[in-house]
């Protein structure tokens, strides 16, 4: 079996809209659905998910308006929305039974849907919940969610690095003071630079679930749940002073206090120990992957999966980003036609990093990407077309794709070597990263995007460091 979980996008309706719903699979089993803490996304269970392959089915979702998910629209007051989400994520998957397990924000929203899909959900694992009294619930929200809208002078980097570094040393984050205090030294900066990268992918919609979450967040929901819940009590949680609050209530007898030690393996532990109580029957071993119905999905190569999107029914080219971009960071002017779909390039957006040490290995990596890609679509004759330096790169192509023609012509810009964004303590990466597309787009014959697009390729620029250099130096040798 695959160490790597199985990335997938199903389209869903919520309410009166429809959302793009992301989501990994990994294991074999019974179902356990897993509930990410915010500002982060699935990527956060993928450890969990590869410990727990071998006894259950893990699928790990990316709540609605986190990671590559869909935002709900409009105001949400309450977490019905992210509850409704989940539950049309079952129905696709056809589950007809599974358990949760939810840490932080995805523990609020397990215990709502463990109320509102009761018939199907066979047990609940519930990690860093909290009982917080009105006073201490209001004292803690006023001030804890700060504003991270993209700025054009890029001050919101600064803001949620700071955000990411105070939040490893203090619980809240924002009322530093010693009894508040729950770590002596930050995290590593690579833990930081997760949770900050986390807020800046979710934009200033991230307070949606979150704040609903903190209001989800007293006992009296947790004793309205009525199948076993397992309720994790660990040493290491920064919420310890508030879970451990639950040990003081008389709680109905499908409920169990699971008390765990200090340090990452005795949580895992503590976890799998309450798997007998929670876990159903392998009531779906056919298990697969929801419908295909969004207009983004996933191929697999020899390499890993390729993400690709495309916007009419059928395609007639292919569009590749500029190296370091994603399909999500395309410029105006290069945005998808009707007849055209568009790829991550491997190692890029959400596409897989192959094991490289040669740009030539890469270059083959690409060709086999497209061409996947094109087979996928139906595509007889491969026309490839480039954003800014992937112009050069689809001129690259024609020699390893067998049904390749002729790229249309497109703009090309000068290439310029990638910098160094090894995530630093002081969260310097990013403003290196900001600084460098800036300088790119302050050319003579580039049109600055505004700050939320240009935050979109910082994120993809810290997420393809590997896979950019390759493709970096492979155009510049040909240039």
């Amino acid at each position: 079996m695959s160490d790597s979980p199985k990335k997938s996008v199903v389209r869903l309706r919520v309410g009166s809209g429809e959302i793009d719903l992301h989501y990994r699979q990994l294991g074999q089993g019974p179902a356990l659905l897993m509930l990410h803490p915010s500002p982060l996304s699935s990527a956060f269970m993928v450890p969990l998910m590869q410990r727990f392959a071998n006894q259950v089915t893990a699928i790990a979702a990316d709540t609605p308006g986190y990671g590559r998910s869909t935002a709900i629209a409009g105001e949400v007051t309450d977490l019905v929305p992210y509850v409704e989400a989940m539950r049309a994520l079952c129905d696709a998957l056809g589950l007809t039974r599974y358990a949760l397990y939810g840490s932080a924000t995805g523990a609020q929203i397990a215990i709502e849907l463990a109320k509102a899909d009761a018939k199907r959900v066979t047990g609940v694992i519930l990690d860093n919940a909290a009982d917080f009294t009105n006073t201490e619930r209001e004292r803690i929200m006023d001030g804890y969610f700060p504003d991270v809208t993209p700025r054009e002078d890029g001050s919101h980097l600064a803001r949620t690095w700071q955000v990411a570094h105070d939040s490893t040393l203090f619980f809240p984050w924002h009322l530093k003071k010693e009894g508040n205090r729950i770590a002596s030294a930050p995290a590593p900066a690579e833990v930081m630079n997760m949770t900050a990268l986390g807020y800046l992918q979710a934009g200033p919609g991230y307070e949606k679930a979150y704040r609903a979450a903190f209001r989800n967040e007293r006992a009296e929901r947790v004793a309205e749940i009525r199948v076993p819940v397992s309720l994790i009590r660990w040493k290491s949680s920064i919420l310890k002073v508030y879970t451990d609050r639950f040990d003081d209530y008389a709680w109905h007898e499908n409920l169990r206090m699971a008390h765990c030690g200090e340090g990452m393996e005795a949580r895992l532990g503590c976890i799998e120990a309450e798997f007998p109580r929670v876990l159903g029957e392998p009531a779906n071993p056919d298990l697969g992957t929801a419908y295909e119905n969004s207009r983004t999905r996933y191929v697999a190569t020899s390499f890993g999966q390729v993400r690709y999107r495309f916007a009419g029914d059928s395609a007639e080219s292919i569009l590749l980003h500029a190296p370091g971009a994603s399909i999500d960071s395309l410029d105006a002017g290069y945005e998808l036609g009707d007849h055209q779909v568009a790829l991550d390039l491997p190692g890029h957006g959400a596409s897989d990093c192959p094991h490289v040490e040669d740009s030539a290995t890469y270059l083959r990596a690409c060709a086999e990407a497209i061409d996947t890609v094109a087979e996928a679509c139906a595509m007889d004759q491969i026309t490839v077309t480039g954003e800014g330096g992937s112009a050069r790169l689809a001129n690259l192509l024609a020699a390893q794709l067998e049904r390749h023609q002729a790229p249309a012509p497109r703009g090309e810009n000068a290439l310029h070597a990638p910098p160094d964004l090894t995530s630093a303590p002081a969260g310097e990466h990013l403003w290196r990263g900001w600084y460098w597309l800036r300088s790119q787009y302050l050319a003579p014959d580039r049109v600055m995007p505004n700050p939320a697009r240009l935050t979109q390729r910082l994120l993809d620029l810290l997420g393809s460091q590997s896979a950019h250099r390759h493709l970096y130096r492979l155009l510049e040798d040909e240039g």
